[in-house]
């Protein structure tokens, strides 16, 4: 499920607009301003942000400006500015696409939708229950509580998620993780695991042992 984060100040858009998106299952949150999105996205990730322009406290060319100093973040401008001049600009500040208000509602969620199908090729970051992982911070949220994991711990965790439901062999995760030439051996992942699984708590059970061969990730 991709978390979707609407930025608008009319509140009759946004709930019109939380309706489509978690009918399409998306997990909505919402920020009347561009103020508040950006505190929210100091607390939380999320996979695409959907931008009003004319906002009060900072406008939405601001806010993106903002995003873009710290995340590469898919944004969206939604905005009754249809001229060239605020679309290019769009662009050249770093917005991913621009939709013009009153938008169709089957354009947007196509739009929304083709973005989404990107970010499931190119994923950074998972999400199970709880359990939050991201790639390109090295952090893993248990129940939105971060866990300090060492870096291997963190690879190997992330190997499993990234080929979920598949078996991994020891030999599998030392060549991956370690490398060919690396002289460790196979009680060095079985105490990788361990320690990977007390970190995560009530969802260690994620990480199954199938006897005699190695480890898979599945929820």
């Amino acid at each position: 499920m991709l978390k979707l984060l609407i930025v608008e100040d009319e509140k009759k858009i946004r709930e019109l607009l939380k309706i489509y998106f978690l009918r399409e299952n998306y997990k909505v949150s919402e920020a009347e301003n561009g103020r508040i999105a950006l505190e929210m996205m100091k607390e939380e990730t999320f996979d695409i942000v959907l931008l009003d322009i004319y906002m009060p406290e900072l406008d939405g060319f601001d806010t993106c400006r903002e995003i873009r100093k710290t995340s590469n973040v898919p944004v969206v401008i939604l905005t009754a500015l249809s001229d060239d001049e605020s679309q290019l600009l769009a662009y050249e500040i770093g917005a991913d696409d621009f939709i013009v208000k009153p938008f169709k509602k089957d354009i947007l969620l196509a739009k929304i939708r083709r973005i989404s199908e990107r970010i499931s090729v190119n994923q950074h970051s998972y999400k199970f229950g709880g359990l939050e992982i991201d790639k390109d911070s090295y952090r893993v949220l248990v129940d939105s509580r971060e866990v300090k994991f060492a870096p291997k711990e963190f690879e190997i965790l992330l190997y499993l998620i990234e080929n979920k439901g598949v078996i991994k062999s020891r030999d599998d995760i030392l060549i991956h993780i370690w490398g060919y030439d690396s002289e460790v051996f196979d009680r060095v992942v079985d105490n990788h695991i361990k320690k990977i699984r007390k970190k995560l708590g009530d969802y260690s059970d994620y990480v199954k042992t199938v006897v005699s061969i190695g480890y898979k990730f599945e929820v």
